[in-house]
């Protein structure tokens, strides 16, 4: 397998910092594309189908700017009774995020599109990993405190786990990596089947 850079299509601090931590050779060049999104009542497979559309969506975009090259597109979203839970838009809208997580299971989609652009042709393989999350109870005063600290307002869910949010945790269940936003052994998995290094 060689390895080569890729280009992330993301200004992702989180996805940088676990490209950076494994020792990639990558390059981060933020898409402009447009998220799809769902409003209302969702299934497990409606959000598996938007994060992968989204993760490729984003690959797309960059890769269709630039020559060719290895391209990583990656989506995340959270699902909690049947709804999704994207980026807060405000303040309030966390303070109702975290009031509805608290106390609750939910679940992470994060969704992979890798883009192999040779000669005008294209390879594409996309992923998708769940994780589950298990918040305890949340009294109003961590809330207030955690989003007086401004870290809630570009996660979606309004929560980073691998920050402050961590202390709201109980359990989760399957990759570390997906809930952070970008599941790492889905991706060196896709790696291998494009005969890339990650």
């Amino acid at each position: 397998m060689t390895k080569v850079k890729i280009i992330l299509a993301s200004k992702s601090s989180r996805r940088i910092a676990i490209l950076n931590q494994i020792g990639a050779n990558f390059e981060s060049i933020p898409s402009t594309f447009t998220e799809k999104e769902i409003l209302g009542d969702v299934t497990a497979s409606d959000v598996r189908k938007l994060t992968i559309d989204n993760a490729k969506g984003k690959a797309m975009d960059v890769a269709n700017k630039l020559g060719d090259g290895i391209f990583l597109g990656v989506d995340t979203l959270v699902m909690c009774q049947n709804k999704i839970l994207g980026k807060p838009k405000d303040k309030k809208d966390a303070k109702e995020m975290l009031n509805f997580l608290s106390g609750k299971m939910h679940e992470i989609f994060s969704a992979i599109a890798l883009i192999k652009k040779e000669k005008n042709k294209l390879k594409v393989l996309s992923a998708c990993d769940v994780a589950k999350v298990y918040f305890k109870f949340l009294s109003n005063k961590e809330i207030d405190d955690y989003i007086a600290s401004g870290e809630p307002l570009d996660k979606a869910g309004g929560y980073g786990i691998q920050e402050k949010g961590a202390k709201f945790i109980k359990k989760i269940v399957g990759d570390y990596y997906t809930v952070v936003g970008l599941p790492l052994a889905k991706l060196l998995d896709i790696g291998r089947k494009m005969n890339i290094e990650i």
